[in-house]
């Protein structure tokens, strides 16, 4: 069995998270629906100022990484002034 339920909302916030579900392919009904479940199953709510890695620079990581991985676009260490030097010459 379904129930409406209203509630009042920022109008900026609820257009940001309707966008946000549905580029995530949910409703916001469905989103708010899977936060309500997490909420009782967990019989808490877990709020946290711990930041996210964006997708995009996580992607940027994983190239960086496929780089190393691969000895692309990296250089040995630099241990004196002559080093650095001569580096920048090179390129």
């Amino acid at each position: 069995m379904k129930t409406l339920t209203h509630i009042k909302l920022d109008t900026t916030l609820k257009q940001q998270a309707q966008r946000l579900a549905e580029n995530l392919g949910f409703s916001l009904s469905a989103t708010v629906n899977a936060l309500l479940k997490q909420f009782v199953r967990e019989e808490g709510l877990t709020v946290t100022q711990a930041p996210r890695m964006s997708i995009w620079l996580e992607n940027l990581l994983a190239e960086i990484a496929e780089d190393i991985r691969l000895g692309k676009n990296t250089a040995k260490p630099i241990a004196s002034h002559e080093e650095l030097t001569n580096f920048f010459r090179k390129l």
